[in-house]
């Protein structure tokens, strides 16, 4: 494979020779220090293509080096740029060098494979209730900035068997596993297969968030679920608690027009739990607040328990401004929020404009009362 594929005169260098005319690979092979062509002689557009290696342009030659082994996404102004699914998977594989990282997304990704999240499992620590169960979900969690830079992923599966477990540690995942006062924004999420690797469910206990399994202290910002054309693109299935946004939220979480436009539905379970935004807000003195959000997707449960237009199982404090509802409410769901223990407040600018069956609750029967020093500023 001749290096200058037309033939034409060129001053090349192997280590300390002088050589015209062409050189082969297998002479660069014996000389692997340097293979150099002088500029001079515009040759950029002759220089062969030679695998596993490539030309760059010095300040009087072209050099001929070899490609570095990929080591990750290009590190460009403090921000790591996603640029395919080569490299979303290489920060899910290598967690703990982008744990605390700020990632920008810059183009579409559609997944492939059955999705495991970033991040690992951290709910169990969560049910500790404790110091030292914060310390180590925290150690789990994924702890930077996500900038989807409003491009998209689709196509997301989740593996069933991580979130059908006999212990909570299998139980909320999502495309984040975990988040640790992180920073989600300007990203929109699709789905395939129902959102599962096994299509529609029929196991118990199956359940988490598209978007993030368990959130801890996160914003999301400008977060968007996205429905596609066919049922098993628009329809998020679960037999557990499941949600658009975040399967489980603990801590004081924000989400600012943050959009679904899923269709969620949840059925088998004992305990029904399936909101837009949230299915379970408790522990660690959990606040939810929903500024400027919107449900466009239909909501329907077979057991509505707790299922909710918004937020599901309140055991915390939800407020919520200037968001809207415009799905379809199966019977029995809230329109906006749930509550076990918990409030649920209404700061103004709330409106139901979905069809909700005669037996749901909406915005006029928030709690008022305990918005006393829990109004959130903004």
């Amino acid at each position: 494979i001749a290096v200058l594929e037309d033939g034409d005169n060129a001053l090349v260098t192997i280590e300390a020779g002088t050589y015209e005319g062409q050189v082969t690979v297998s002479a660069f092979a014996a000389n692997t220090e340097t293979l150099k062509v002088c500029t001079a002689y515009n040759v950029a557009d002759e220089l062969a293509e030679v695998e596993g290696y490539v030309w760059t342009e010095a300040e009087n030659y072209y050099v001929l080096e070899p490609i570095p082994a990929y080591d990750g996404p290009a590190l460009v102004d403090d921000w790591y740029q996603i640029t395919d699914l080569r490299d979303l998977e290489w920060v899910r594989d290598n967690f703990a060098r982008y744990q605390k990282a700020n990632l920008k997304q810059t183009a579409d990704i559609v997944l492939t494979n059955t999705w495991t999240g970033i991040g690992q499992f951290g709910k169990d620590y969560v049910d500790k209730k404790n110091t030292e169960g914060l310390n180590l979900f925290k150690g789990v969690a994924f702890q930077g900035t996500y900038d989807g830079d409003d491009h998209s992923i689709t196509g997301l599966k989740l593996r069933s068997e991580y979130a059908s477990g006999t212990t909570a540690t299998n139980k909320y995942i999502g495309f984040f596993f975990s988040t640790y006062e992180a920073t989600i924004k300007n990203l929109k999420v699709g789905i395939a297969n129902y959102g599962w690797d096994v299509g529609q469910l029929t196991a118990n206990d199956i359940g988490g968030g598209v978007v993030v399994g368990v959130a801890y202290g996160t914003t999301f910002d400008n977060v968007k679920t996205i429905a596609g054309k066919t049922e098993d693109t628009k329809t998020f299935e679960g037999t557990h608690a499941i949600a658009a946004i975040a399967g489980f939220t603990t801590g004081t979480n924000t989400m600012r027009s943050c959009v679904n436009d899923l269709n969620l539905y949840e059925h088998r379970s004992s305990s029904a739990k399936v909101g837009a935004f949230s299915a379970c807000n408790q522990v660690f003195g959990p606040k939810l607040i929903l500024e400027n959000c919107v449900n466009n997707g239909n909501i329907t449960s077979t057991r509505h328990d707790y299922a909710a237009g918004f937020a599901a199982y309140n055991d915390g404090i939800i407020t919520l401004k200037d968001c809207s509802n415009t799905g379809t409410l199966g019977t029995g769901v809230y329109e906006f929020a749930s509550n076990v223990g918990g409030s649920i407040a209404n700061l103004g600018g709330c409106s139901g404009t979905g069809a909700a069956a005669a037996a749901n609750k909406n915005a006029t029967d928030f709690d008022f009362a305990t918005v006393v020093d829990e109004v959130v500023t903004y």
